[in-house]
């Protein structure tokens, strides 16, 4: 992408070379030379003149290649030969060019372009040096002043449109904490390495989570095999039938919705009456007004139907609810306690994420940092190498890759 940008930059110095030539052909032209005569001057004069400003800022170009960032080395090649071949063709096809144009000789004298035009303002500045000089010299002042005032900007979100979804995305995470896109990454010989080195990370003031293979395996399994052992054991002995053979009683059934719903209203009041004293009531204040609307609706829906009508929706929908418990106890009825949960339990698409063929364990650490920052990155940065020494991820990466990008253009600039 960044060397699409400097082929137009390339393009833009090589158009220039064409049009100090082309401008040198046009005088010489307008004089009453011929063609040749035209070429050969021009070659002579402003020819010269090409092939130092070209072959100097070549050069400059080619300085950036000395520095140990591969991408400016190789901005750099692009750049300076991109430069010698607008210079080459400028000097040899555009000659040709003219000369194949303006074989015949039948270009009208005076007719050329001029550059005249420039002329009353060249006098002026050439006969006040002393202003000219002194005005630069005051803006080279102020200048000065301003450049001490630039500094580096570490942070790549502020070279992305803001506009874009993936961006308000970052920021978004950011500004309220729930996560990073990028993290730190370290690599563990094995499971028991990697949650020996996960729990030394969680004790770092810069980290926010820590993702490994075994925080997917659960924990204390003795306990919680002998949980499911005894549910799967109570689901076993519960039957239940298909539901279609007990109709609903509708008026009660009405009569036990209204009930539920003033119950729930009165509960909402009561809490509310206690919302600065007690976190528990602001809690029920919240659970009553998530269960009062649908409460309501449903009793208002029994007030607009008949009684056969509703007992048919009712019916139906006690089917519907029957079968999807029976469907859950069988579900709970297959599980098994026999055995705790393994690595080689889990699904293939975590397992390859997490767990290399050689045994390899990766470890996901996200920051509780804005690592986009220079200073806060240097510090997460820190804590992951504290624990290991081969720490890597994007957070690495940026602060090493950003680093060596800013010296390499400093040398580039000395060299220049």
């Amino acid at each position: 992408m960044i060397s699409q940008a400097f082929i137009v930059m390339i393009l833009g110095l090589g158009i220039d070379f064409g049009i100090q030539f082309l401008g040198r052909y046009e005088e010489e032209m307008s004089l009453g030379r011929s063609s040749a005569e035209a070429v050969e001057i021009t070659m002579m004069s402003t020819g010269k003149a090409l092939l130092t400003g070209g072959g100097t800022t070549a050069v400059a170009f080619f300085a950036m290649c000395f520095n140990d960032f591969i991408g400016l080395t190789e901005l750099g090649w692009i750049a300076g030969t991109g430069v010698l071949l607008s210079l080459a063709a400028s000097l040899s096809i555009l000659p040709a060019l003219l000369l194949w144009r303006d074989r015949k000789g039948d270009v009208p004298v005076g007719k050329m372009l001029k550059f005249g035009y420039g002329g009353s303002l060249d006098r002026t500045i050439t006969s006040h040096p002393y202003i000219i000089l002194t005005f630069a010299a005051v803006v080279s002042f102020f200048a000065w002043g301003e450049a001490k005032k630039v500094t580096f900007d570490h942070n790549l979100l502020h070279i992305q449109n803001p506009k874009m979804e993936s961006v308000k995305l970052t920021r978004e995470l950011l500004d309220t904490g729930k996560g990073s896109v990028i993290y730190g990454v370290i690599v563990a010989n094995s499971v028991q390495e990697a949650d020996t080195l996960a729990e030394q990370l969680r004790k770092l003031p810069t980290v926010s989570k820590v993702r490994t293979l075994g925080d997917l395996v659960p924990r204390d399994q003795k306990k919680r095999m002998e949980e499911v052992t005894r549910i799967s054991k109570v689901a076993g002995e519960i039957t239940l039938g298909s539901g279609a053979g007990q109709p609903v009683d509708v008026p009660k059934a009405k009569k036990d919705l209204e009930f539920l719903l003033e119950s729930s209203q009165e509960g909402a009041k009561q809490a509310k009456q206690y919302l600065g004293l007690s976190g528990r009531a602001r809690q029920a204040v919240t659970t009553f007004e998530k269960l009062i609307p649908p409460l309501e609706r449903a009793v208002a829906a029994l007030d607009r139907l008949t009684q056969e009508e509703a007992k048919k929706r009712l019916d139906r929908h006690q089917v519907k609810l029957v079968g999807s418990i029976s469907q859950n106890l069988g579900w709970l009825k297959t599980q098994r306690g026999d055995r705790p949960i393994s690595v080689g339990d889990l699904p293939p698409e975590l397992k390859e994420r997490y767990l290399s063929k050689g045994g390899k364990v990766l470890i996901e650490v996200e920051p509780s940092v804005d690592v986009w920052e220079r200073k806060p990155n240097e510090e997460f940065v820190q804590d992951l190498e504290k624990v290991s020494s081969t720490a890597t991820g994007t957070p690495v990466m940026n602060l090493e890759y950003i680093d060596l990008l800013k010296r390499s253009y400093i040398e580039a600039l000395l060299y220049a």
